[in-house]
């Protein structure tokens, strides 16, 4: 979305070179350069391949007629032609001839123009700074030229700029811009700023930014602006699904697609495509978003689009997840990981290899200067006698020869500041796209932190079975690979707790899939003792995750403990996988054996369980392992069974809620600064 927005900034903050003054008087042929000029400026948005066309026509007569004026407005033309198109190297060569053609003539009305499409070229390319020196220079000519529409177009690029670091600077430029273009009835120009304002108001209030959204598109409706159009569209999609309204965020983000398809912008109708798929998936409608991000998967892996693979990747595999196809969700999870990482390391390549274009240029200008100036000293020399002007030769030489010495020792120290300046904004700029990707991840691992918190039962389940209980439930990171699961009915209730192979993304979504395994073995199984669930969950998990062909391969899996409740007859069946089961009872702690195999692991043997009767006052502990194996106390070692078991027997007496604060504190304690190592969690049943 970015990438459109920009692309209008460039578009839009180009005033045309008609309106800036006497250029000198102009022939019929000159006429003809204007008028092909003013037609290309007209259909840069609407039909921009005509305007290449007008553009390529007005720079050759130009050149013929060496008509400066006309061939500067061409090449601006054809910039944003280029730029639009990512057409990176014609695009800076067509850079270096219009600023050739500034120096050449010293232009004030040139320069102006050159630095307002600099500035938003430079944001495009990240480059905030640079952007921000090039729209403040064109401030500064046009208010010295005394151009209102100018100075006006300036403070909507400088509005751009100061969008993420100065919220209350960029509403008074935008402000300032529109009270201009009210003044001189600059219609086209009201449109854009207006727009820039529906996006200002977008992290306050979206009422406002649907408002003023709105009313800028009804006003580009008169025009024939097709790229605006779509842009409006766009950002008014947005902004409804922002507040929920999923019909209105699709019907204006499907118009917007119908007009990038009219004007073919490949790369922008992929881009728009995925945002629509992740309105259709957030919008609940499933099957259309997996077929558009389908299509577009399929589109840009013909192309070989990175960045378009990345992002289709990504919602393709929330797709699949919220699907429960968790072979799919994996492999597109996969693909996403692969090109977020090849997406950065392009964009780094890309960064030094505009530094080195910038260095070289300077260079090249820097050889020039000194050439002209070697001719000017030649121009200077006198005509005197032959013994005087050898003697003034032989001094030149010599100077020189110091000279050379001197700008030697200067350029070598030069390149030396570049190659550090070179490296410290590559480092900055490295930061920034570092910091910029964990914020995207932090904020997806975020959100499904919370679908995987609403997958957790309602402890109100219990009641009825257990005087008191305690959940003490700590992931690593921000999702877990454990998780706890009940099930009730009459006369009993059910509850699991299960670890997870590692922990974090992999973790949590096995767990998910762990969850789902639970609820369909206690709809399916007609007995339901914990061993036959245990078993069920072993082929579930090996079906969905290595296929049904293989499912005696060992996969990684779960360990997990289950114990059945009885209301009535005080008693637990049971049955775990690579983990115990604690009881104490009457001040003695019983150790359930659990079988030795993992869940995903489960060959030829068989789930073997049991049943144990209990006494009022029994306390039941189910826990994963990740309390006992962290690592802390002088020496850094693990908790270890035998302190969990001491510690168990010292706070069973306690109620529920001081036992769970004294294993929390306990933890705390002994881990100190070391870091966490696996999620914890540990059930607590007072019978």
């Amino acid at each position: 979305m970015k990438h459109i927005f920009i692309i209008i900034l460039i578009l839009v903050t180009i005033p045309s070179i008609s309106q800036t003054g006497d250029l000198g008087s102009l022939s019929e042929d000159t006429n003809l350069v204007n008028k092909l000029n003013r037609e290309a400026t007209v259909l840069k948005s609407s039909k921009p391949i005509a305007s290449y066309q007008l553009s390529k026509r007005a720079i050759l007569l130009s050149e013929k007629l060496n008509y400066k004026k006309g061939k500067f407005k061409a090449l601006l033309n054809l910039i944003v032609y280029y730029n639009i198109s990512k057409q990176t190297d014609s695009c800076d060569l067509l850079c270096r001839l219009a600023i050739n053609l500034c120096n050449e003539t010293n232009n004030n009305y040139f320069k102006k123009e050159l630095f307002q499409l600099q500035g938003g070229m430079m944001y495009y390319k990240g480059y905030a700074d640079s952007s921000l020196v090039y729209y403040l220079k064109s401030l500064k000519l046009n208010e010295d030229l005394k151009d209102s529409l100018g100075i006006s177009n300036a403070l909507m690029g400088l509005s751009i700029v100061y969008s993420n670091t100065d919220k209350k600077r960029q509403l008074e430029y935008i402000d300032k811009a529109i009270a201009l273009k009210f003044r001189f009835k600059d219609t086209l120009g009201l449109i854009k700023a207006y727009s820039f304002k529906a996006i200002y108001y977008r992290s306050e209030n979206v009422d406002s930014s649907l408002k003023y959204g709105r009313f800028a598109l009804n006003q580009n409706l008169k025009t024939q602006n097709l790229i605006e159009r779509a842009s409006l569209f766009n950002e008014l999609g947005t902004f409804y699904m922002m507040k929920n309204s999923c019909d209105s965020a699709i019907m204006n983000t499907l118009k917007a697609l119908k007009i990038y398809e009219k004007l073919n912008f490949v790369d922008v109708l992929s881009d728009t495509k995925i945002t629509l798929a992740n309105y259709y998936f957030n919008c609940d409608k499933i099957s259309a978003a997996e077929t558009l991000a389908l299509d577009v998967y399929t589109i840009v892996s013909k192309n070989d689009d990175e960045e378009g693979l990345r992002r289709s990747s990504e919602i393709l595999a929330s797709i699949y997840a919220k699907k429960q196809d968790f072979k799919n969700a994996y492999n597109f999870f996969k693909i996403n990981v692969q090109y977020t990482d090849s997406v950065n390391i392009k964009i780094n390549k890309q960064q030094i290899l505009d530094v080195s274009t910038k260095y070289e240029t300077e260079k090249k200008d820097a050889e020039i200067q000194l050439l002209n100036k070697d001719k000017l000293i030649a121009k200077s020399e006198s005509k005197k006698e032959q013994q005087i002007k050898f003697f003034i030769i032989a001094i030149a030489v010599f100077l020189l020869l110091i000279a050379a010495i001197l700008y030697h020792n200067y350029k070598k120290k030069l390149n030396a500041n570049i190659q550090l300046n070179e490296q410290k904004q590559l480092i900055e700029q490295k930061n920034v796209l570092l910091q910029n990707q964990a914020d995207l991840i932090n904020d997806s691992i975020e959100y499904a932190k919370k679908t995987q918190d609403s997958m957790l039962p309602n402890t109100n389940v219990l009641q009825g079975f257990v005087s008191d209980f305690f959940i003490y439930y700590k992931p690593k990171d921000i999702i877990s690979g454990d998780f706890y699961w009940m099930y009730k009915n009459e006369n009993r209730v059910v509850i699991a707790a299960a670890d997870c192979t590692g922990h974090g993304v992999p973790g949590a979504l096995m767990s998910v899939m762990g969850h789902n395994a639970l609820d369909s073995a206690y709809r399916e199984l007609e007995n339901c003792s914990p061993p036959n669930v245990i078993s069920y969950l072993d082929k579930f998990i090996k079906n969905k995750t290595i296929g049904e062909g293989n499912a005696s391969a060992n996969v990684d899996g779960m360990a997990i403990s289950i114990i059945e409740l009885l209301k009535d007859a005080k008693k637990i069946n049971y049955s775990s996988a690579k983990q115990p089961i604690y009881i104490i009872q009457a001040g003695e702690l019983i150790e359930l054996k659990a079988n030795s195999f993992s869940v995903g692991s489960l060959q030829n043997q068989s789930v073997t369980g049991g049943e144990f009767q209990l006494q009022s006052g029994d306390c039941i502990y189910l826990f994963s392992d990740g309390y006992v194996d962290q690592k802390g106390g002088q020496d850094k070692r693990k908790f270890m069974s035998a302190k969990f078991k001491q510690l168990l027997i010292q706070i069973v007496e306690k109620s529920s809620a001081q036992q769970k604060e004294i294993i929390s504190s306990t933890m705390e304690a002994w881990k100190g600064n070391n870091t966490q190592i696996d999620d914890m969690l540990i059930i607590g049943l007072k019978i």
